[in-house]
């Protein structure tokens, strides 16, 4: 819960150990920061399949996921972009795609082991993300978490929000 990691300018390909590795020691993601007080995750290039794994991974208190290039096209990921423990989550600039061959329908999942993080809110803001996948949502927040999401677009099928409806101007 102390600390920032900062990984930036970073190209992370084919991670993940597969074969019998659990993703409880986090050797399945390209990218998995723990109980960090805060990650910086920005310029960096995320892709390739990760083996079943998450493209980026952060239990951080903050999680700021600023201009990247995070893509599942090679197939085989799960999330794209998984905060498990919610926390103040910036997701800001980046282009995300989910490829035709991923193992989940989540493009963005926040919350979903539980609200541990003292703070609760999900801001996306500024995003291309693409579903290949052609069903699915783009971003899954767990009840009790709150999203704010804006200028984002979104292309392909599936579900904009589990939130419900986006603003006008994100563009569908």
């Amino acid at each position: 819960g102390q600390g920032t990691l900062t990984i930036e300018n970073s190209e992370l390909f084919h991670n993940g150990l597969g074969n019998g590795c659990s993703d409880g020691n986090g050797c399945t993601h390209n990218v998995y920061a723990g109980n960090w007080g805060k990650l910086v995750f920005q310029y960096n290039y995320s892709h390739g399949i990760a083996q079943d794994g998450h493209l980026v991974k952060s239990r951080a208190y903050e999680s700021d996921i600023l201009y990247n290039r995070i893509t599942g096209e090679d197939g085989g990921d799960s999330f794209e972009a998984d905060l498990p423990n919610g926390g103040l989550a910036i997701v800001v600039g980046n282009e995300i795609e989910k490829g035709t061959k991923a193992n989940n329908q989540l493009v963005i999942n926040y919350g979903e082991e539980g609200l541990a993080n003292p703070d609760k809110r999900l801001f996306v803001v500024g995003n291309t993300m693409v579903n290949d996948l052609g069903k699915g949502t783009f971003i899954n927040v767990a009840a009790g978490g709150t999203l704010t999401a804006h200028d984002n677009l979104l292309v392909g099928a599936g579900t904009p929000a589990s939130t419900g409806a986006l603003s006008a101007d994100n563009i569908v």
